[in-house]
């Protein structure tokens, strides 16, 4: 093996297992984009992106190897690698709200009152969920401008959904209505159902 091949490998850390995985997947990649539609390119304009961000890292792993210790190169680039994955699992968690009924549509309140859903269950590292059987649901009005924020209706073939405000009680309250995009509800306002609502 030359010498320069040996200083592309060895010694062996995290980011050159990656580096060459990376470019391996790469490779899969880009042989499945050849021969499918052209809007399959993006996926390998994006992979191909992601793999020469992992070798200009890679670089910098060789540079550094030859000026700092073996073992600190290593635990440094697990620590960076645990913490990075950290961070992706925790900004692509969510907040599920699994919503069950027999009504053609649902009102979600923000009004953080003593209705307010607050029993969550813990769903993966970060994320949590959920299930309501119920049409109305009051939620904490922190939560109404969360992107994490999923409300799952039934299994509609589709739905119409209205955000706004409405007033209850004298205070302004954030919403979100749904309703059953094949069912006969075009007349089905908020304000319609404000007296429903206040009963809640």
């Amino acid at each position: 093996m030359s010498k320069t091949l040996k200083k592309l490998i060895f010694p062996i850390t995290p980011l050159v297992v990656i580096a060459a995985l990376s470019i391996l997947y790469t490779i899969y990649v880009l042989i499945i984009v050849f021969n499918s539609e052209p809007e399959a390119a993006l996926i390998g304009a994006v992979v191909g992106a992601i793999t020469l961000s992992i070798l200009v890292f890679y670089i910098i792993d060789r540079i550094l190897v030859r000026m700092i210790s073996y073992k600190v190169i290593v635990i440094g680039e697990l620590v960076l690698g645990i913490l990075i994955a950290v961070s992706i699992t925790h900004n692509e968690s969510t907040i599920d709200i699994n919503i069950t009924t027999n009504k053609d549509y649902i009102v979600v309140l923000f009004d953080s009152d003593e209705n307010a859903l607050t029993d969550f269950k813990i769903n993966g590292v970060f994320g949590k969920e959920i299930s309501v059987y119920n049409h109305i649901i009051h939620l904490d009005s922190n939560l109404y401008n969360n992107e994490a924020l999923r409300i799952n209706t039934p299994e509609w073939a589709g739905f119409i959904q209205e955000d706004g405000t409405i007033r209850l009680n004298e205070k302004p309250v954030k919403y979100i209505l749904r309703t059953h995009r094949t069912q006969n509800l075009q007349g089905l306002t908020i304000d319609s159902l404000k007296q429903e609502i206040e009963k809640e």
